[in-house]
């Protein structure tokens, strides 16, 4: 079992790598779940509305229900089944993003700190 996150910016490849290894694990005989931040969810649905506004405060904390969310509905029982969790972007996206708008970003760990840790994230970057 691992929990792996994929992080980077948009259009640099992460959903293609995401995909390929999953279909990787899969041919080794794991079973693998599939997720990503935000989750598409209800919470997400009120999310992408608000983000249009530009509110970074309300932003952190609608990002960190919705993986909440995600994390209550998807992680959690894939951890406890033992299954291999590949998640495109995770807390780490929240760190950068919402700290580069100004949020205080030790205010944003202590936030963010009750989610499970991913065994090892993978940061995509390319120009």
């Amino acid at each position: 079992m691992a929990f792996i996150t994929f992080e980077g910016f948009e259009a640099t490849g992460k959903t293609t790598q995401i995909k390929m290894l999953a279909e990787y694990l899969k041919s080794k005989g794991r079973d693998v779940v599939l997720t990503k931040n935000h989750t598409g969810g209800r919470i997400a649905k009120v999310l992408v509305e608000v983000l249009k506004e530009n509110m970074p405060l309300v932003d952190a904390l609608l990002f960190c229900a919705d993986r909440a969310e995600g994390v209550e509905k998807t992680i959690k029982p894939a951890l406890k089944e033992g299954k291999d969790i590949l998640c495109d972007r995770y807390y780490h996206s929240t760190l950068v993003m919402q700290s580069a708008e100004g949020l205080d970003f030790q205010w944003l760990l202590e936030l963010n700190k009750f989610f499970p840790k991913p065994d090892l994230t993978i940061i995509i970057d390319v120009s």
